[in-house]
């Protein structure tokens, strides 16, 4: 028969692209075992547990009437076995928890409580019609135990409109406020940045001093704010908000060059002096600075590719800062 393909799981669509970008071995959560077997079995199909037993699927009625002949509901009469087939097809063709049990839900009726319980209507559909019929023909239709009608009894007591799928979703976890992530970050921006020169693309633009560690920022958080709950067991949720700030802790050695250095300190005196004017000068020549490293580093790149692709081409490349020039130079 054919069957809706909708698969629900956990993990959206967009994330499973992403994650699928950066592995060689392709991330597909619709070959995962218990998917397998959940959307086999939603769709009546036998499926295999997670213990490895095997399961019977559902079979479709075969019986006109089940209830006896004194069932009080005309329902139970006038259905014939084609429409009980054509209720049992769409019913398993409809392929997901969510939308099945929301349909079983649709056609139940709470008439209340009469002292031992409620009382409960079950309705079939034909042609837009609803018709009464008894709870054992209502199950043989549609093929379901006694433990999903008192499940959809349950939930017709509630007053639910829908039904939610919350196998393997458990709602008791842990979570962490936002307001938690908000503290971390203004946390992590107390402390002085400084801009990378070189290593940008790679490290990001800012660093933080190196004479900083993780373990002894997050001490310093949990020191500050003695009104979050169980603050010092946030240390995952910290590491992974400076994670999602884009700082590194120091510099490496290949990102600053004498230049650079020389720039760098000058900055920093106007800054301790609060000069704005030599502010203003030295910020300008660094940036000077870094466009022509960033020239020169975009043509090594060009000249790297050509002499890759024309063997007429040789490059030769070499750090002149280091070399020790002498008075006279001659070259045979």
């Amino acid at each position: 028969m054919a069957v809706n393909q909708t698969l629900i799981i956990s993990i959206s669509e967009k994330k499973v692209i992403n994650i699928n970008q950066n592995r060689k071995r392709q991330f597909r959560p619709e070959t995962w075992k218990d998917n397998v077997a959940k959307r086999r079995r939603n769709r009546g199909e036998p499926y295999v547990s997670r213990n490895n037993i095997p399961r019977a699927g559902k079979n479709a009625p075969t019986m006109v009437k089940v209830c006896s002949a004194r069932c009080p509901h005309n329902g139970c009469v006038l259905l014939t076995l084609p429409e009980k087939l054509q209720l049992f097809q769409e019913y398993y063709n409809m392929g997901t928890y969510e939308l099945q049990r929301t349909y079983l839900l649709g056609l139940m009726d709470n008439l209340g409580h009469n002292g031992n319980g409620n009382i409960f209507e079950y309705h079939i559909k034909i042609g837009g019609i609803r018709r009464t019929v008894c709870k054992r023909t209502w199950q043989d239709t549609f093929q379901i135990s006694e433990a999903v009608v008192k499940s959809m009894q349950e939930k017709c007591e509630r007053g639910h409109n829908s039904v939610f799928d919350g196998r393997g979703r458990h709602t008791n976890h842990t979570v962490n406020p936002a307001a938690l992530n908000v503290a971390i970050m203004a946390h992590i921006n107390t402390y002085p940045r400084y801009e990378h020169h070189y290593c940008t693309a790679k490290l990001g633009q800012f660093y933080l001093s190196p004479d900083l560690t993780l373990d002894a920022m997050f001490a310093d958080f949990v020191i500050k704010h003695p009104m979050i709950a169980d603050a010092h067991r946030k240390e995952q949720v910290y590491r992974r908000c400076f994670r999602d700030s884009n700082l590194t802790i120091g510099h490496t050695y290949t990102d600053t060059c004498r230049k650079c250095d020389i720039l760098d300190v000058e900055l920093k005196i106007a800054r301790r002096n609060n000069n704005v004017r030599q502010i203003d000068v030295a910020v300008d020549a660094r940036r000077v600075h870094l466009d022509f490293a960033a020239i020169a580093r975009n043509q090594l790149i060009q000249d790297e590719l050509r002499s890759q692709n024309d063997p007429e081409f040789v490059m030769i490349c070499g750090d002149m800062q280091k070399v020790l020039t002498r008075e006279h130079s001659y070259i045979d």
